[in-house]
């Protein structure tokens, strides 16, 4: 039970910091205050449903709560829609992997999906990244149509802003934390040669 509540404490505050680090220093790619066209947190929540499986969806929430409740004004009064625009993105996450065990061979179970490490590869992972995608992007954008307070200016534009965001951060961080990955076994195999 202690391994639980800590993978989800570290979920939250990896997925708050990344949350912080998106409206605060990647603020050329926030087009709107709830879409950007490069959405660096859908990188945090790929890896970590990856990882941690429907766990992740509890911490990707809190993570989004710890985030509106202390750095981002959401400006909205009603709890529910407040409750709603930060559980969002966790619903989505365990959507997402639901649909991906029912249609990836690599994934075992659906009650508690096993993702087979070492048979995946980034064209799983890219799979999966569209999946998340359209079930976040779904999801939201329906949430946005029942509460309009939430996102006054529905748009079929901010509908693609937010699909392409959340495939491009998820996406494009995967690979560069691949090519770091690669890049650093290569020079620790390079230094262990000239020692």
């Amino acid at each position: 039970m202690k391994k639980l509540f800590a993978d989800i404490g570290i979920i939250s505050v990896i997925y708050t910091l990344a949350y912080c680090f998106q409206v605060y220093v990647l603020v050329p790619f926030n087009s709107h205050e709830r879409a950007a066209v490069f959405f660096a947190p859908a990188a945090v929540r790929l890896m970590c449903t990856l990882i941690y499986g429907y766990r992740a969806c509890l911490g990707i929430t809190f993570g989004s709560l710890i985030f509106y409740c202390l750095f981002d004004d959401t400006g909205l009064d009603d709890e529910f829609e407040f409750f709603m625009v930060a559980s969002h993105s966790g619903l989505a996450c365990g959507l997402a992997l639901m649909v991906w065990a029912m249609l990836s061979r690599k994934v075992a179970g659906i009650r508690n999906p096993k993702v087979a490490f070492k048979s995946i590869n980034a064209l799983d992972v890219f799979q999966f990244s569209v999946i998340l995608a359209i079930v976040d992007t779904v999801i939201s954008h329906t949430l946005f149509i029942f509460f309009p307070n939430i996102m006054p200016d529905q748009s079929v534009y901010w509908v693609l802003v937010t699909f392409i965001g959340d495939l491009s951060g998820a996406y494009l961080i995967f690979i560069l934390l691949n090519l770091c990955y690669s890049l650093g076994k290569r020079l620790v195999f390079v230094y262990h040669d000239y020692r």
